[in-house]
């Protein structure tokens, strides 16, 4: 068990002398993960963006599931729905999705997905969540799931990953 306690130490000092945080927040480690298969810049912090491509800010969604799918939680709650529109379409719209199925550490499958497309797909989903009466959960933040068929049917699928 002190051989794992080591190797832990040592990626999180190895994380932290190459300014990519902490790699046991989260998923980000994932984040991390995808971020090297893409060649991209990881975000600096975990509260910001995920990465950076060529369009700019990027998103990274992974799951380690049986299928590929991308879960949005966390969404803040908007006073009104036009401005809930607005928010959604500045933090997913005009960036890039990154969507990736991991079998452990390695990538088995990822997609590129235009956030214009993703705000289009989950935007009805928000809309009725956020219009639910019957909703009554001590988190008031809006979440939605990005189907396996979704992420097909609008996303690229980055070559073979191993």
């Amino acid at each position: 068990m002190q051989a794992i306690i080591d190797k832990a130490n040592e990626l999180k000092d190895l994380c932290e002398f190459h300014g990519l945080g902490d790699p046991f927040t989260g998923n980000r480690m994932r984040e991390m993960l995808m971020s090297f298969i893409l060649k991209q810049k990881i975000g600096e912090s975990y509260s910001g963006p995920d990465g950076y491509d060529e369009r700019g800010k990027c998103e990274y969604k992974s799951t380690i599931g049986p299928k590929i799918k991308a879960t949005y939680n966390g969404i803040s709650r908007k006073p009104s729905w036009e401005e809930q529109v607005v928010y959604l379409n500045e933090k997913l719209g005009n960036i890039n999705h990154y969507v990736a199925r991991f079998d452990k550490v390695n990538i088995v499958e990822l997609y590129k997905l235009d956030g214009d497309a993703v705000v289009n797909i989950i935007l009805p989903r928000i809309k009725k969540q956020y219009f639910d009466i019957h909703t009554h959960r001590a988190d008031p933040r809006l979440v939605t799931i990005l189907s396996t068929g979704a992420i097909y049917s609008i996303g690229e699928r980055i070559g073979t990953i191993s």
